[in-house]
């Protein structure tokens, strides 16, 4: 995954997909803890990689916006190193 956010993510995959295709995606942030499923859209696809957005399950989005905020906590007490 080379990024991500509450509405999407880019992923790098060789996969033949095209827009408007759906899938069901499972992202894995810890060991400790089951995935986040998140059904998504793929929106565009370049050399880059494939850009999903998600389309929100309540259940699950509560999770990824907890694994988010976590991240971003984590990411600004790296930069203030």
């Amino acid at each position: 995954m080379l990024n991500i956010s509450a509405g999407g993510c880019l992923i790098q995959s060789d996969a033949p997909v095209r827009t408007d295709e759906i899938y069901y995606l499972k992202l894995f942030v810890s060991e400790q803890q089951l995935p986040i499923e998140e059904a998504a859209i793929v929106r565009s696809v370049t050399s880059k990689g494939i850009g999903f957005n998600f389309l929100r399950s309540a259940r699950e989005n509560k999770r990824l916006l907890e694994f988010l905020r976590e991240r971003a906590g984590a990411i600004e007490r790296f930069q203030e190193v």
